[in-house]
């Protein structure tokens, strides 16, 4: 996962205070892998899956449970891999979300 990210690669994530997300935006790749690796590892995350979508205009990448949004990914792409990720956990935030099906 490292050789995806840029070396200057930041994450943020969002739980609005209502699902748990880091409280600081994440630096590095060997940070953001780590953390993203560990978030995909825990049990909550069994059973989820990730499908292509359009959030908020851009690219994405849609985290479901059954049919229930459970988080949305954005990121933009540099010549030195991923620079940047958004990941919205924010229940709150998700609910006008539907998944795109190829």
């Amino acid at each position: 996962m490292r050789e995806l990210l840029a070396p200057d690669v930041t994450c943020w994530s969002d739980g609005g205070g209502k699902v748990t997300a880091a409280r600081r935006p994440l630096y590095g790749p060997d940070h953001v892998a780590r953390w993203i690796l560990g978030v995909l590892a825990k049990p909550q995350s069994a059973g989820v899956t990730l499908r292509h979508a359009v959030v908020n205009g851009e690219l994405g990448i849609l985290f479901t449970l059954g049919e229930i949004p459970v988080a949305a990914l954005t990121y933009d792409l540099s010549e030195d891999g991923i620079r940047n990720l958004r990941l919205q956990v924010n229940p709150e935030k998700l609910t006008g979300l539907r998944s795109s099906r190829e």
